[in-house]
């Protein structure tokens, strides 16, 4: 019997890294042991040129030139994207939907609506990124992991790279919700299947979700017992969603 080729990408959220997905991608291997997984760096050399600003446009098209480059030859490409990695992965697969068979978006926002929102949005985000910049990084960690957003979820445990307040400042300039479009008329007319989840404990996220269409190529899911930190909270559901899209029929 003929396997099918499938090649998954795993992007992570702020602060975090390619290791987020080591919950995860075991569960992934039990349900589809022939898959070839990759968790990918945001700041990958292939991805970000280090010390120069690079738009979420401009690396949604480094990142399916990447995806292309390293998949297989003839297989599906999934996309899983969680928090702001899903919103670099809205970017991609806005900009090539023709790259993608399936994708997952984990506590994903589709976009702001109105003008006001996003100056709002970048002038917090411009704060953040100044106290990340120059604060003792310590207190700063524990003042955004403090946010309303993570109530009721854990706070990974990572080992940070010594660079991190340079990407991290560079995230919060250049990939904030404030310069991100509004995908939700997108999502609708998407041709390729996506699966939209969020944790129920995560209010903000899970209002988010009844705001996306149901249709026959998009699911939408409440997690229960989670929060936002969905690679974390909830890895295996994350793996059934990511082996659901990536069958041919999205049931």
């Amino acid at each position: 019997m003929k396997i099918e080729v499938v090649d998954v990408f795993a992007l992570h959220g702020f602060l975090g890294s390619p290791e987020d997905w080591n919950l995860v991608f075991p569960f992934l291997r039990e349900e589809k042991p022939h898959w070839n997984l990759h968790a990918v760096d945001l700041f990958d050399e292939y991805l970000v040129t280090p010390g120069a600003p690079v738009t979420m446009d401009e690396w949604a098209l480094r990142f399916n030139q990447v995806a292309a480059a390293r998949s297989s030859a003839n297989s599906k490409r999934i996309l899983l994207g969680y928090s702001m990695g899903g919103r670099l992965g809205l970017h991609a697969l806005a900009q090539n939907p023709s790259v993608w068979s399936g994708a997952v978006f984990l506590s994903t926002n589709p976009g702001l609506t109105t003008n006001e929102e996003k100056l709002q949005r970048l002038e917090n985000d411009k704060k953040w990124a100044l106290r990340f910049a120059e604060e003792d990084l310590r207190k700063v960690l524990e003042d955004w992991n403090a946010q309303a957003v993570f109530a009721g979820a854990p706070v990974p445990q990572r080992n940070l790279p010594d660079d991190i307040r340079g990407q991290l400042v560079h995230a919060l300039t250049y990939w904030s919700l404030g310069r991100q479009r509004n995908f939700c008329d997108f999502v609708d007319l998407c041709p390729v299947k996506q699966i939209w989840a969020a944790g129920v404990k995560d209010t903000k996220f899970a209002a988010l979700l009844k705001t996306l269409p149901l249709t026959q190529e998009i699911q939408k899911w409440e997690v229960e017992d989670a929060a936002h930190r969905l690679p974390f909270e909830a890895p295996q559901e994350v793996a059934h969603f990511v082996a659901r899209v990536g069958s041919p029929i999205l049931v």
